[in-house]
């Protein structure tokens, strides 16, 4: 059996594919992983051989080989071998062990946007703490998010643009300005 993984997407967002979700776990972002994995998959193809680890090419919008006259990038999805993926697993598992029982305290904030460009605080009880287990940092806002929009739609309330922001308690305390990770709903 292959896997399909998307190529290395410099500054955009990154689609999911099984093994960033697989990988996510161990370094807490879809970013970090999906770097990740094209560092260890360049050392494979450094190694092996491109022929042998990337097995075919498959263009993300076939659209764009056809007719691209705004000079658009495009994107591929590649396939590589079994050996590669494995190797990629075991390199992860290596780098990054893992504890079993995992506790990460995060703090949060909800926030709503009428444009979805601008954000303010949803109302006072949109920021606290959480203690969760096994979690990364994007299931965590994800599933805060989620459970936002849940009760929302219990109490008949329209949602609007909705956007949870997680950091690590003690980075927020430290003042950190950058999240660990941020789930945003759209209407």
């Amino acid at each position: 059996m292959t896997t399909e993984i998307a190529s290395h997407i410099p500054g955009r967002a990154v689609p999911t594919y099984d093994l960033l979700n697989d990988m996510r776990h161990y370094v807490g972002s879809d970013r970090e992983a999906h770097d990740a994995i094209h560092a260890y998959l360049g050392q494979i193809v450094d190694i092996d051989g491109e022929d042998t680890t990337i097995l075919s090419r498959r263009a993300m919008r076939p659209e764009l080989l056809e007719m691209n006259a705004n000079d658009v990038d495009v994107y591929w999805w590649l396939t590589i071998s079994d050996d590669a993926e494995q190797t990629i697993r075991d390199a992860f598992a290596a780098a990054y062990p893992q504890d079993d029982n995992t506790t990460v305290e995060v703090y949060y904030e909800v926030e709503v946007s009428d444009d979805g460009q601008t954000w303010a605080p949803e109302k006072d009880e949109a920021r606290g703490t959480e203690a969760v287990e096994d979690a990364t940092p994007d299931e965590i806002a994800r599933d805060i998010l989620v459970n936002r929009i849940n009760e929302l739609t219990a109490e008949d309330t329209e949602t609007g643009h909705l956007r949870v922001r997680v950091w690590r308690t003690e980075d927020e305390a430290a003042g950190a300005t950058a999240p660990l990770a941020v789930a945003t709903h759209t209407p």
